[in-house]
């Protein structure tokens, strides 16, 4: 099982159709600005402050690989939602987004 966290742009798509190709087994976690993975069943939309929600669906499905493709844009920090997780981590992501 492999978790596809996806953006924007051609490149998620190309992904999944190597992956159904290939019979292998994906849950998307949808980043894109207009849920554009919906229709698929394993796909879930997330808030992307929710890390505790993301970690423990990775940990539910079972997956034992986790690949980022496509953009997603920068969110404001000040209108995230975040859960417990969020809160720990919160620091680490604004220092990173700084260095940018």
């Amino acid at each position: 099982m492999i978790t596809l966290i996806l953006g924007d742009f051609d490149f998620p798509n190309i992904i999944i159709s190597k992956l159904k190709k290939i019979k292998k087994k994906f849950i998307i976690i949808d980043f894109t600005k207009d849920n554009k993975f919906r229709n698929f069943k394993c796909s879930y939309r997330i808030s992307i402050g929710k890390f505790g929600k993301i970690i423990d669906l990775i940990k539910e499905k079972k997956s034992k690989k986790v690949l980022f493709a496509g953009k997603i844009a920068k969110p404001k920090f000040s209108s995230l939602r975040l859960d417990y997780k969020g809160i720990f981590y919160m620091p680490k992501l604004i220092k990173a987004a700084k260095k940018r």
